[in-house]
């Protein structure tokens, strides 16, 4: 197990993902495989640093390097200090357990604007403005410019995007911050983000650590995937191994010799339950007013049977009353249990039994149902394709478009996620339980914008 003292951008949204990949990699210790993408792409770091430090292009550098590298070099500002490059930070927000820390390709203090360099083998990878705009590295890097490098607002956090495949050129994607309430809110949401870190950070157990199973396949494959299943299946095992060895435990039975020389056997005498029983613990010197929901309780239970003995028998066992006000029937209730319930019921006041089980009130934490659906819908509930609607027209008539997917290079999906994560991050009501079909064309990329917003995520699959 690695110490854990400091999180990042990446950490951060590696974590939202799927908290158990987080795990692997930063606690655990697991080394992901570099792929030739990712070489391509710290080549392609290097050479620009070169050249904005030395003013010289590397001359050890790979002929395709170096054309990806210029093909957006005239999107690089110029002339630039050399300490503006690769500029190291280390910065805490008000709340967070750990410092966050990390490295800025481009600081540009005249322009008061933070440039990311990007490889990208297609312009569909690019992110939208408001895709970056609720991005955790242009949150945190942005509030480091304003809180570490004394950035004026507006502030500017600009993607340089350089293409690796097919025809070499460049774009660049932008979004600007016009002042802290801007930044704040997604600001508060990292930092929550982290405590959550910190928390799952203390576990030795990969199995206590939340996986997210529809970020398997993410990017060809999570790296740790079978370290993963071989930890689930040894959980599986032990599991079975327990439960065998309860079961064999429960049928073991003594056995005694017949006619054996010692006599027989002596007889076992049945020890009394410890402790009082429940109506003596439940008097007005433990608990004041007892006697009096006692009584009340004895009385509804005689009526209660008074009307069983009359009513139609149904089938199945339904539970027997009386019932608290939450709809659980007493009889089922263990004795501490009780003891504790009926003093909050005399505490606030509340004397009520039922003697049939009350419809309890349908409250239900926000809740994201992804490739599943709940058994009992809320007055709430709404499917994701008639929730994005709305967005779909919107984005299909900003672009000139009958339809949304008609729009160039497939940016169809990413900008109308990118509106809803705008009207979310801008205080949006959300639909109490949001149920979502994964094969819909924008669900992958919504799915990413609103789990943070969520306080319950079901997945199935």
């Amino acid at each position: 197990m690695k110490a854990w003292n400091h999180a990042s951008a990446s950490q951060v949204r590696t974590y939202r993902r799927c908290n158990r990949k987080w795990w692997y990699q930063y606690l655990y210790g697991l080394v992901a495989p570099s792929s030739p993408a990712a070489a391509l792409g710290s080549a392609v770091h290097k050479a620009l640093e070169t050249r904005i430090k030395t003013g010289a292009w590397p001359t050890d550098a790979k002929k395709d390097v170096l054309s990806i590298a210029k093909s957006g070099w005239d999107r690089v500002p110029m002339p630039n200090n050399p300490a503006n490059v690769e500029k190291r930070f280390s910065f805490q927000p008000e709340g967070s357990p750990v410092p966050i820390i990390g490295f800025i390709d481009l600081v540009c203090p005249d322009t008061s604007t933070i440039i990311d360099h990007k490889t990208t083998s297609s312009p569909r990878w690019m992110k939208m403005p408001e895709e970056l705009r609720a991005d955790p590295q242009g949150v945190i890097y942005s509030s480091v410019a304003e809180k570490l490098f004394d950035f004026s607002y507006p502030i500017t956090f600009r993607h340089i995007y350089y293409m690796t495949k097919g025809k070499r050129g460049s774009a660049a994607t932008s979004v600007t911050f016009f002042g802290p309430t801007e930044l704040v809110p997604g600001l508060e949401r990292i930092v929550e983000t982290v405590k959550a870190m910190a928390i799952d950070a203390k576990k030795t157990d990969p199995l206590r650590v939340e996986a997210n199973d529809a970020a398997c396949g993410d990017y060809g494959g999570c790296p740790f995937k079978d370290t993963c299943y071989n930890h689930r299946e040894k959980e599986n095992k032990i599991m079975s191994l327990d439960a065998f060895s309860a079961l064999l435990a429960k049928g073991k039975k003594e056995v005694v010799a017949i006619n054996s020389p010692e006599g027989p056997p002596p007889a076992v005498v049945e020890e009394e339950p410890k402790g009082k029983p429940l109506v003596e613990v439940l008097t007005d010197d433990a608990i004041p007013g007892a006697d009096a929901l006692i009584q009340r309780m004895d009385e509804a239970d005689q009526v209660a049977h008074e009307r069983s003995e009359t009513t139609p028998k149904k089938r199945g066992r339904p539970a027997k009353g009386p019932f608290l006000p939450d709809g659980r029937p007493v009889a089922k209730l263990k004795k501490g249990e009780l003891v504790s319930i009926l003093s909050a019921m005399l505490e606030g006041g509340d004397m009520t039994i039922h003697l049939a089980k009350p419809e309890p009130d349908y409250l239900i934490a926000p809740t994201l149902y992804i490739g599943c659906i709940p058994r009992r819908l809320g007055p709430g509930a709404i499917y994701l394709d008639d929730f994005l609607l709305p967005y779909q027209k919107a984005v299909a008539d900003d672009e000139g478009q009958a339809h949304f997917l008609a729009i160039d290079f497939g940016k169809g999906p990413k900008l109308v996620a990118a509106a809803v994560a705008l009207a979310a991050a801008n205080g949006l009501a959300l639909p109490s339980e949001l149920i979502a079909d994964r094969h819909s064309p924008c669900a992958n990329a919504v799915i990413q914008a609103l789990a943070p917003h969520y306080a319950v995520v079901e997945r199935l699959g």
